[in-house]
């Protein structure tokens, strides 16, 4: 018997080096004589154009996401954890409570004639609830099909109104100049700056805006794309709320921790307790390099 090992990974010595070194020497031990193939050396790239393009279309962090909106949507500890830290439960993946998208909106003044996206919906419960609360058309668009799925059932009763989509937020298929407002709540961090802006730009109709909540942990911000693709802004720091919105997610999930184990759901319980702050300090600006903002964007 012979077996041959094809090792597609440019990277010798690396793990799946290693992990065919080994299968291997298994084959050697049953008598097998055994010969190995490094693709890379005879330069065949579609191998690496291929695996790039899967990457792009299903990042690792797309299997994440895809357990957590599963996860939420039945998790009682969940939805007790977000009335407490966001002040109503929206399958809130980000920084953004009640009081942060409230601001939101009256500064937008959305109405029953509004069109709105929001880009990076997840499971569409802030779009439901906006286009509750002041009856604009909103249509969430989101690349994780299980968080659509969740939005599209639960808002089929409110369908002239509210809309979901797989999709990605970097071309979302809409006209040009056919929306008052384009929503970004933690979901620009995925795509390049600029690119997504220029985009989102040419989507907007005259005077439409953009809202986009954005979080830097190393005092970047949005000031150079915007700038770069010629789109005025006002800028609203919400550092300090955010510091503060942080702790409370500490202090809250510390008390939570058992009823996230009990549900099997450790996993959620942990990325919260990653964006949270241990450190119950007041927030200072000139220590914490953190920063988060409202821009509202003009055209």
């Amino acid at each position: 018997m012979e077996v041959l090992a094809l090792i597609g990974s440019p990277r010798k010595q690396g793990n799946t080096d290693i992990m065919a070194d080994e299968v291997l020497e298994g084959a050697k031990a049953m008598g097998a004589t055994t010969s190995k193939v490094y693709l890379d050396d005879y330069n065949i790239r579609p191998i690496a154009e291929v695996a790039d393009k899967i990457r792009k279309v299903r990042p690792p962090i797309y299997y994440w996401y895809k357990d957590y909106y599963s996860a939420i949507d039945s998790s009682h500890a969940f939805s007790e954890y977000s009335r407490r830290v966001f002040g109503k439960n929206l399958g809130q993946h980000g920084f953004s409570d009640l009081t942060q998208i409230h601001m939101m909106l009256g500064i937008v003044q959305l109405n029953a004639s509004s069109s709105v996206l929001d880009a990076g919906c997840g499971s569409g419960k802030i779009a439901e609830y906006i286009s509750d609360l002041t009856q604009a058309s909103v249509t969430g668009i989101d690349y994780i099909p299980e968080a659509i799925i969740q939005a599209e059932k639960r808002t089929a009763l409110k369908r002239d109104r509210l809309h979901f989509q797989v999709g990605d937020i970097e071309t979302p298929v809409y006209d040009n100049e056919s929306l008052d407002l384009i929503l970004s709540i933690d979901s620009i961090y995925f795509s390049d700056p600029k690119a997504i802006l220029a985009c989102w730009k040419r989507l907007l109709k005259p005077m439409g805006r953009m809202a986009i909540f954005y979080l830097s942990m190393d005092g970047s911000d949005l000031s150079i794309p915007l700038r770069e693709i010629s789109l005025s802004y006002d800028t609203y720091d919400l550092s300090r709320q955010n510091w503060e919105h942080q702790q409370l997610k500490y202090t809250v999930a510390s008390e939570m921790q058992e009823a996230f184990e009990i549900e099997g759901n450790s996993f959620v319980w942990e990325n919260i307790m990653r964006e949270s702050i241990h450190n119950q300090e007041a927030y200072d600006p000139t220590v914490s390099p953190m920063r988060r903002y409202l821009y509202i964007v003009k055209t």
